[in-house]
């Protein structure tokens, strides 16, 4: 027993670890699921699987078919999946809930470990769960990251830049644009620009507004921050 215990705990830390390294880039590109969701989802994920393996080791003492407990246990991460995703929802250009959605999951799994009696790994995973949330949430906000936002722009149309121009404009300021496209609205009077803008600092963006709130032709502005 002191060897599983063993290896279900090095698999968990790992897990952490491993799921950590890679939600580090996304949270540097400032993507909607980042360092914490990506570490919870992995151990998540880990739990689950710790609990199908040592389910055959834990029923083979008990008047227990392992093969119905599997199903039991795939039905419920399935309709768990159901319970996460309403708590996922857009609001404008950012996406909420989705570290919400990952500890949800994560609590299903430790109550599987619960309720097939492995206590070791459902309290480490607990404590593993609170970790991520609390001391590596406090690292997350201090990371460097990428600033992404969305920019709308509207320009009386006989004043409006071409994007080269546009493209300068940004560039001064330290942003790059993406995915831009405009169109012509109020009967062809005014041309609005939308896009996509990345740099290293969000200051970026409000020089860029003190540039746009002097600019002539410019009729209004407005930047959407994207985060989770």
């Amino acid at each position: 027993m002191d060897a599983d215990i063993w290896v279900m705990g090095t698999r968990l830390v790992g897990a952490l670890l491993i799921g950590s390294i890679v939600g580090l880039d996304r949270t540097f590109r400032a993507r909607p699921a980042g360092f914490r969701t990506h570490a919870i989802v992995c151990m998540s994920c880990t739990a689950a699987m710790l609990t199908m393996v040592m389910l055959p080791r834990w029923t083979s003492s008990l008047e227990i078919n392992a093969d119905g407990a599997s199903r039991v246990i795939q039905g419920l991460v399935t309709g768990i999946g159901f319970l996460g995703a309403g708590v996922i929802f857009k609001d404008g250009l950012s996406v909420r809930g989705l570290t919400t959605a990952a500890t949800i999951w994560m609590t299903a799994a430790i109550g599987i470990l619960i309720g097939v009696g492995l206590w070791f790994p459902a309290i480490l995973g607990a404590a593993l769960t609170l970790f991520v949330l609390t001391i590596l949430g406090k690292l997350e906000d201090r990371l460097p990251s990428e600033y992404h936002a969305h920019c709308q722009l509207r320009f009386a149309r006989e004043k409006a830049p071409s994007l080269a121009e546009l493209g300068r404009l940004v560039g001064r300021h330290g942003l790059e644009m993406a995915d831009v496209f405009q169109s012509l609205i109020d009967e062809g009077r005014y041309l609005e620009f939308h896009m996509m803008v990345r740099g290293k600092s969000p200051d970026a963006s409000q020089s860029l507004a003190e540039e746009l709130m002097e600019a002539p032709g410019v009729i209004d502005f407005r930047f959407s921050a994207r985060g989770e």
